[in-house]
C-alpha cells in the first residue's frame, strides 16, 4: 500500500468516525473530566468560555464530547505562559467574591439595613 493510498484510507476512517452519532456526556460526566465546580461550569458556559449544553428533554441535559475535547486542546494551546492558569483562576476567583458582594449589598438594602451598613458608616 502506498503513502497516498494509506492516507486516503485514514481520511475515510475520520469521516466515517464524524458520520456517526456523537457521544453525549451528562452533567457528572463532564464535571469528572473538567475539574471545576457545577455552579463555575455553568458561569463559564453563560459567559461564553465553555461550550454549550443542548437539551435532549426537558430535564435532561448533555454536552458533546468532541465539543469538550476540543475546547480542552484550545485551552491548552492558547496557554502559553505556566502562569496563565493561575491568572484565569484568580480572575474567577474575583468574579465569584464580587458576585457574592453584590449580592450579600442586594440582601442588605432589601432588609432595609441601607447603604451605611456596608460601607462601614452608621
Amino acid at each position: 500500500m502506498t503513502a497516498a493510498n494509506r492516507r486516503e484510507a485514514e481520511t475515510e476512517d475520520d469521516a466515517a468516525d464524524k458520520s456517526g452519532p456523537r457521544r453525549m456526556l451528562s452533567e457528572k460526566q463532564v464535571l469528572e473530566i473538567i475539574p471545576v465546580g457545577r455552579t463555575t461550569l455553568y458561569r463559564m458556559e453563560k459567559a461564553g468560555r465553555f461550550p454549550r449544553s443542548t437539551y435532549i428533554s426537558p430535564n435532561r441535559r448533555v454536552w458533546f464530547e468532541d465539543e469538550i475535547v476540543a475546547w480542552q486542546k484550545r485551552r491548552l494551546t492558547n496557554s502559553t505562559r505556566a502562569g496563565d492558569e493561575a491568572k484565569v483562576g484568580a480572575i474567577l476567583l474575583q468574579t465569584d467574591k464580587e458576585h457574592h458582594v453584590r449580592s450579600y449589598r442586594r440582601k442588605l438594602v432589601t432588609a432595609g439595613i441601607g447603604k451605611a451598613a456596608y460601607r462601614g458608616g452608621a
